[in-house]
């Protein structure tokens, strides 16, 4: 299974990135990462 990352997805994914960076540019990149490995995951355990 691929995932695809919409346009909608990724300016979310943005607007995450530049809240968090805000206060701390290190968590930002650590949250957004997170996020996408979450999402990747299902492509291996769809169920």
């Amino acid at each position: 299974m691929n995932i695809s990352w919409t346009d909608k997805a990724v300016k979310q994914l943005d607007k995450i990135f530049e809240y968090i960076a805000a206060d701390s540019t290190l968590y930002a990149y650590r949250t957004i990462e997170k996020i996408i490995d979450q999402v990747e995951s299902v492509a291996h355990h769809p169920h």
